[in-house]
């Protein structure tokens, strides 16, 4: 007689050696038919068979850009003059009028944008995504010179006299020359971060988006002078004077680095009609700006044996020249839209917007003061004079800034 045990296991062995030879002596039956909602052909039961529109979903994804990108304008300060003779340009005289002033709008400018990133699991709940923007160098430049029988000038306020003063660049038969200025700025940024998705329907997401923002804005003001000595005039230098054919050229270059460092949170909407979709976004980031700023200039005398180079120049004999570096609070809003439209499964073309704004920037042309006592300017005259005094300190001054731009691009997915 067979334990229990053994007689269990018996059984279950015959009985799944009777029910394969039971299988395998039915024939051979074509797949079941299901049929369609719609009233066409059906599908198979446990084959993969999309809609018209469809597409099929993907892991990874990058894409590049085309961005023409708008940025805030600045408004360069009045670093010339112009007057009859013998006004020296000294504004407030009758006929003297400021030269400068003018408004730096690089208008639309080239750039580009990448962005990449992956699904980290099969129901794309989670991603990690990265993006990079960039507007080149663009530089504006001027130059100021007078007119027939016309004084050209450095217009400053001459906090030793206490009233509007200047330095003479040009006086008819007696002095020869220019003022120059050129501005330059570059804007690019990057992200890193994760997007959640909180809700989805067949056709509609809200996803959360986490990133480190990092934004650069370099730019740099610079004026350049030169004064040449006619027959019968004399340029001054270090407390020295020199006649013709002796040139002292001027230098002054103020310079600042914005870094943002912040984090940032935010919301995308996200609709997928078949083949289209339409991205919102709407995003703050909140964070650091750091401002590295330099001032300095130089005075040049050419035109006389191996010549000579002292510091500072003009505009920054008013302040210390300095590198340093200073930190304040920063917002950092953006909002952004986008259309796409899938002409494969794996390749999409997009058209978008977007719109960036940052508090808190130091732009170069702002740190420029017309405070200046001549017995501080290696150019003048009164050099070294014993009512000198130290120069001030640097005061900076913050503004806004912003970026809109219009982007087409394509997008690859796999």
């Amino acid at each position: 007689m067979l334990s229990r045990p053994l007689g269990a296991i018996l059984a279950v062995v015959v009985g799944v050696t009777t029910a394969s030879a039971q299988t395998a002596l039915l024939p051979d039956l074509p797949p079941t038919e299901v049929p369609s909602l719609d009233g066409g052909g059906g599908g198979v039961v446990g084959e993969y068979s999309p809609m018209a529109g469809e597409v099929e979903p993907y892991r990874w994804w990058v894409s590049g850009e085309y961005l023409l990108g708008f940025t805030r304008s600045t408004t360069l300060p009045t670093v010339a003059s112009v007057g009859p003779f013998p006004s020296g340009g000294i504004l407030g005289l009758s006929g003297s009028r400021p030269l400068g002033g003018d408004t730096v709008d690089f208008g639309g400018v080239s750039g580009a944008r990448f962005h990449g990133g992956v699904w980290l699991d099969s129901c794309r709940a989670y991603a990690l995504d990265w993006g990079i923007f960039f507007l080149p160098r663009q530089e504006q430049t001027n130059r100021f010179a007078p007119g027939p029988g016309e004084d050209l000038g450095r217009p400053f306020f001459d906090t030793l006299l206490n009233r509007e003063n200047s330095r003479r660049i040009v006086t008819p038969g007696v002095f020869a020359g220019e003022v120059t200025s050129a501005y330059r700025s570059l804007f690019w940024g990057a992200e890193l971060g994760a997007r959640l998705r909180v809700v989805e329907t067949p056709t509609l997401s809200l996803e959360q988006l986490f990133h480190f923002r990092y934004y650069a804005l370099e730019e740099s003001f610079e004026i350049e002078d030169s004064s040449t000595a006619l027959a019968g005039g004399v340029v001054a230098f270090n407390g020295g004077l020199f006649a013709a054919p002796a040139r002292v050229r001027v230098n002054d270059f103020f310079s600042v680095q914005n870094r943002f460092y912040g984090g940032s949170g935010g919301l995308r909407l996200q609709w997928t009609p078949g083949r289209w979709e339409v991205q919102l976004d709407a995003r703050l980031a909140v964070g650091a700006m750091q401002q590295n700023i330099t001032i300095e200039g130089t005075t040049r005398l050419e035109n006389v044996g191996a010549g000579a180079i002292v510091r500072p120049g003009f505009y920054s004999a008013s302040q210390t020249p300095v590198k340093f570096t200073e930190y304040r609070f920063s917002l950092a809003p953006d909002v952004a839209a986008r259309i796409g439209y899938r002409v494969t499964d794996r390749m999409m073309v997009t058209a978008g917007y977007q719109f960036v704004y940052i508090t808190n920037v130091a732009r170069p042309s702002d740190q420029l003061d017309r405070r200046l006592n001549p017995a501080n300017i290696p150019s003048s005259q009164t050099f070294g004079a014993a009512a000198a005094g130290p120069p001030a300190l640097p005061r900076i001054t913050s503004s806004d800034y912003w970026m809109h731009g219009l982007n087409v691009g394509l997008m690859l997915t796999f």
